[in-house]
């Protein structure tokens, strides 16, 4: 490690070890003094997870950007920049504990987050070689490998799984057939083609946006907001769930939605409200156990065409392991007219790191290992 992130650690925080049970696999001596530097390092990097700008505006953050001979301006945001300065402090981590499992599918998840699933594949090879019964590994692998078309690798870790742990590799390979189910779905853009007649107690459900920098809805949030309201006012008798946090001007996502909803007229008493959770996962772990005291029927997921596959997967997924059964609709809220797709397969119009991206969030929905602090 560059010894001028010594002093640098030491001023984010003061961090405690951990049991050697936690920092080692049974049979190797704790190096206490790796274990202490490895902390730090997974400590700064849960710091700028939370606070990305401050890579950017702090100079304790400029300064650790240069020590890891990264370029801010190559990433274009602070966001995109913390994942690369996570990814390299893991890595760090990893070969100062090379036995320390956590660090090793930390810098996993981080290599998946910047579209990196051949690496991330490597590195659960390692944790394999440790402990070749891993579940979460072997899980995680044959997910990611078949995210990047590797079939034959994802097959042959779903076969090992199944000695080991039957319930995870069924688990897993309902992941794969859901995500890919959805993904090739045709995409429903019109609101006019969900009827909701049939259904006791259906629920609307719109996916939160990033507001503008006033705390006001932007052109995207406002498609899914004009769309929410057609089929609303078309079935009065469904409740409209309404979430997201990530607060701007002291307004959430979730407070803006509910108070364009009353503006178009929609009762009060009909919203409910998740206003906590920062990214898509969050939304719904957050938002079912509110859904979930309303005993709906049926769902109707509504977000942009690009985030719906996702959206959908990590509901249904959710929903799945957490035994709550509900009829899923889907909707789309197309944001331009110029990009209408007409289907979102991952060999037509979705990208390869689009569906790499509903394996990551989907996978973590249902608690397979995501490094800190989002490691649900």
């Amino acid at each position: 490690m560059n010894k001028k992130l010594i002093p640098l650690l030491l001023t984010i925080s003061l961090i405690g070890c951990k049991t050697t049970e936690e920092a080692v696999t049974s049979g190797n001596k704790l190096n206490i003094d790796n274990h202490i530097e490895a902390s730090n390092l997974i400590q700064l990097a849960s710091y700028y997870e939370l606070t990305p700008n401050h890579l950017l505006i702090t100079n304790s953050g400029i300064d650790l950007v240069n020590s890891l001979e990264l370029k801010s301006s190559e990433y274009g945001s602070a966001g995109a920049l913390k994942n690369q300065v996570a990814e390299q402090l893991y890595k760090q981590a990893a070969e100062l504990e090379p036995n320390n499992l956590n660090h090793k599918f930390s810098l996993a998840f981080a290599q998946v987050v910047n579209n990196k699933a051949e690496d991330a594949i490597e590195t659960y090879d390692t944790i394999l070689a440790i402990d070749s019964d891993n579940t979460d590994a072997l899980s995680l692998k044959a997910l990611y490998a078949h995210a990047v078309k590797k079939n034959k690798i994802s097959s042959d870790n779903i076969t090992k799984l199944q000695a080991v742990n039957v319930d995870s590799a069924d688990l897993v390979t309902t992941l794969i057939n859901t995500v890919d189910q959805i993904s090739s779905q045709k995409v429903i853009d019109d609101y006019e083609q969900i009827n909701l007649k049939s259904y006791k107690q259906p629920v609307i459900w719109i996916f939160g946006h990033a507001l503008d920098a006033d705390g006001t809805a932007n052109s995207i949030l406002n498609a899914r907001l004009d769309m929410v309201i057609a089929l609303a006012k078309k079935h009065p008798h469904s409740k409209i769930m309404v979430t997201g946090g990530v607060p701007k001007q002291g307004n959430t996502e979730a407070r803006v939605m509910r108070e364009t909803l009353a503006a178009a007229g929609i009762d009060a008493s009909r919203v409910i409200i998740e206003d906590r959770s920062t990214d898509t996962v969050q939304n719904v772990t957050f938002g079912l156990p509110l859904l979930s005291e309303h005993k709906p029927d049926a769902v109707v997921l509504i977000s942009s065409p690009f985030h719906l596959p996702r959206a959908a997967s990590v509901f249904k997924m959710h929903a799945l392991v957490n035994d709550f059964d509900v009829e899923v609709l889907t909707l789309a809220s197309l944001d331009n007219d110029s990009n209408p797709y007409a289907t979102y397969a991952p060999n037509k119009t979705m990208s390869d790191k689009d569906y790499l991206d509903i394996f990551r969030d989907t996978s973590r929905a249902v608690g397979f290992f995501a490094y800190p602090p989002i490691k649900q």
